[in-house]
């Protein structure tokens, strides 16, 4: 399992962030959409939700790399 930080963010996470940010700020110049503050909450709860679980499987994974013979 490969993995890309930038410090302690991973590139995923960052262009994930980056684009549902813009996508969240287009719905304001689009007449049948509404900017929802909840809605991006919602999305940066997943991003982080799913930035630790991606932490927690790389660390068991090279639990058990160091661990086998």
């Amino acid at each position: 399992l490969v993995s890309f930080k930038l410090g302690s963010i991973y590139w995923g996470a960052l262009a994930v962030l980056v684009f549902v940010t813009l996508e969240e700020l287009s719905q304001y110049f689009i007449e049948t959409r509404s900017l929802d503050m909840f809605d991006y909450l919602a999305n940066l709860f997943g991003i982080l939700c799913f930035s630790w679980l991606t932490r927690e499987i790389i660390k068991k994974a090279s639990f058990f790399n160091e661990a086998s013979p």
